[in-house]
Order: structure tokens, then C-alpha cells, then sequence
């Protein structure tokens, strides 16, 4: 789906949206059989919450399966939100900076 920054309480009319566009729409999905849902994991949230939320899912497409009759199906890609650590310093910075550091640890001792 493309759409970011919607409520969870939104989520059946987004996936109504998503599911059933059938190219009408070009930044949805052609069809349903092409549709998926992305759920990005926070390695800094617990099983329960990721659980909870995947019920949430589940709960809205088969609200929507029902009201459309049909055969859609939920597919749904898991991926990691990761923190991508900064890269190194270049090696005349690490000397900039532990000579900095110095100046202010002899300063303020």
C-alpha cells in the first residue's frame, strides 16, 4: 500500500482501497492478486504488539472478504526496521576529535 500515516482504525478502508482498485487507481495495485500489505517490524517493539497488530490486519481483510464476496487473498511481507549506525570517521577527524577531547578534559579537571 502506499499510504502512510493513516490511523489503524483506518486500516479496513485502506485495504478496501488497496485490494480492490483493479488498476484504477496506478499507485495501487492492479489487481488483487497482486496486492499485499507491508509490515515493517521495530526490533524495539515485543511479539505481543507484533501479534496484536497482525490481528488488527487479519480482522479488517476478512471484514472485506465477506462485504465483497470474494476470493482475495491477504498476503502480507514482513520486513525489519533497522537503525543503520553512522559510518566511521575519517581518519583526520578521529585526531581532530581526540585532540578536542583532550583540550576539553584537561580544561575541565
Amino acid at each position: 500500500m502506499i499510504d502512510e500515516g493513516y490511523s489503524i482504525d483506518e486500516l479496513k478502508h485502506i485495504l478496501n482501497r488497496h485490494y480492490l482498485n483493479n488498476g484504477k487507481v496506478p499507485n495501487y495495485s492492479e489487481s488483487s492478486k497482486k496486492a499485499f500489505v507491508q509490515v515493517t517490524i521495530d526490533s524495539s517493539k515485543n511479539g505481543k504488539q507484533l501479534k496484536d497488530l497482525l490481528l488488527k490486519i487479519t480482522r479488517s481483510f476478512d471484514k472485506i472478504k465477506v462485504e465483497v464476496n470474494d476470493t482475495i487473498e491477504l498476503r502480507i511481507f514482513l520486513g525489519y526496521f533497522t537503525k543503520i549506525p553512522p559510518p566511521p570517521l575519517p581518519p583526520n577527524m578521529i585526531n581532530k576529535f581526540e585532540e578536542e577531547y583532550k583540550t576539553f578534559y584537561i580544561k575541565n579537571q
